[in-house]
């Protein structure tokens, strides 16, 4: 048994008898880990608040290669998201990104890129504007795919090899976009304003260049983004957290829609 330390992110807990919990932490040193802390639900116990959800925190724990399960030893906070805490919107973006990390990545596969790729989107999920946060998202989706051996081609046409043009489609089934001239062959696709958009996200464009995108191009660029993680990672994608994140945005879009009405009316 080895006693190890690394920063950690929480992604999920659950109960472990009566008092204590498992922790499903992503650490920049060891990938994905399962920690036992003892006495955490009393009161925190002397783990405190550093194995909660939206912080960034120094872990130390013993670690069995031969054990799915690790035991914590010490845990301090060393970032807080305080925004992302108190806004209820926010928190539903960063719970899909913490959920979609857990159910992607494996457990013990160290890769501090994408470590440190899920603290900044924590930090651009805390400090972007609300209406940035749909293409901060998607930014991260696409940086996950390809992190994790399967981005999306969006240069080329993944049929025939020529280059993307403004017309290509995106289809999540293929794996890219798809050409003008190349049938998608029963597979479903996504219009060239979607597709434009990936490609130029994955580009470096900034989240705030979307913020003209209506609310049915956001939802498709979604869905898109979605399909192509799950289709390669080889499973669906059941997130709880998206159900939430996607109640919240129609209800925004009533209060929003109902706004409008009432100063039409004025």
């Amino acid at each position: 048994m080895a006693l190890v330390e690394s920063r950690a992110v929480v992604l999920r807990r659950h109960q472990l008898g009566e008092t204590s919990r498992v922790v499903v932490c992503y650490t920049r040193d060891y990938g994905k880990v399962r920690l036992v802390a003892k006495g955490s639900r009393k009161g925190g116990g002397r783990l405190g608040a550093a194995l909660e959800p939206f912080v960034v925190s120094g872990v130390v724990f013993y670690l069995r290669p031969e054990r799915p399960l690790a035991l914590a030893s010490r845990a301090e906070v060393e970032l807080e998201f305080p925004a992302i805490r108190r806004d209820v919107t926010r928190q539903a973006y960063a719970a899909v990104v913490l959920e979609l990390t857990d159910k992607l990545v494996a457990d013990r596969a160290p890769d501090p890129e994408l470590f440190d790729l899920l603290v900044h989107t924590l930090r651009e999920v805390e400090r972007s504007p609300e209406e940035d946060l749909d293409a901060t998202l998607w930014r991260f989706e696409l940086l996950l795919a390809d992190a994790l051996g399967y981005a999306p081609e969006l240069e080329a046409c993944v049929a025939c090899g020529r280059a993307a043009s403004e017309g290509s489609r995106f289809s999540p089934e293929l794996g890219g976009v798809i050409c003008d001239e190349c049938p998608p062959r029963g597979a479903r696709t996504f219009g060239p304003d979607v597709a434009g958009a990936l490609r130029e996200l994955k580009s470096g464009a900034p989240p705030g260049a979307y913020r003209s995108m209506s609310d049915t191009q956001r939802e498709e660029a979604g869905e898109a983004i979605l399909g192509h993680l799950g289709r390669h990672a080889g499973r669906e994608l059941n997130l709880k957290a998206l159900s939430v994140l996607q109640s919240i945005q129609r209800a925004s879009r009533v209060h929003r829609r109902r706004a409008l009405s009432d100063e039409d009316a004025n």
